[in-house]
């Protein structure tokens, strides 16, 4: 068992704030009004079927899967703001490498454009950190510029494109990949 182990499990129960918006860990996520309805309109939204793997058509079945806890290698937290879920961001560990995490995210159309995404992304970087990862990446489809700023406003440095990485809808894409290491100044 490696030592980042322990600190990614206590990881995902750490609540977070800055301001109005609140990162609220995914165990607490029943405390949200208006979920189940927030998520599947954020889950339907054009753009999220455009650039994501969310299953399209979205049923009751995918939702209720979502809405359960995550796998054991993946922590999640829901971004809140006036009691509302405004999307999600979650941090996937390495297995191979347990001091790496990789970063998703996922933006409800209501809070885009708003640096919600961005405030999100570098409070659960800074938190990663301080628990002991030392790399953190982040792939987006150069083609969604939204998520490649947030990467970028975030502190991360783009490693190039990875050609062809991504599958998605019968479609080979190109992903950007960022890190943030935790040497890296912020």
């Amino acid at each position: 068992m490696s030592t980042v182990e322990p600190r990614f499990s206590s990881l995902r129960e750490v609540a977070l704030s800055s301001g109005e918006l609140t990162l609220l860990p995914w165990s607490r996520i029943t405390k949200i009004k208006q979920l189940r309805e927030d998520v599947r309109a954020t889950s339907t939204d054009a753009h999220m079927i455009a650039h994501t793997h969310v299953p399209h058509p979205f049923t009751d079945a995918h939702l209720d899967k979502f809405l359960g806890p995550p796998a054991d290698h993946i922590a999640r937290w829901a971004i809140v703001i006036e009691a509302r879920y405004c999307g999600n961001v979650e941090l996937r560990a390495n297995e191979a490498n347990p001091y790496t995490g990789e970063l998703g995210y996922s933006t409800a159309p209501w809070a885009r454009g708003r640096g919600v995404m961005t405030n999100a992304v570098a409070l659960l970087t800074e938190c990663a950190l301080d628990h002991g990862l030392h790399r953190l990446e982040i792939k987006a489809a150069p083609s969604n510029p939204a998520s490649c700023r947030v990467a970028q406003r975030c502190g991360y440095t783009c490693e190039g494109i990875l050609r062809d990485a991504q599958y998605l809808r019968g479609t080979f894409n190109d992903l950007a990949v960022y890190s943030r290491l935790a040497t890296d100044s912020s």
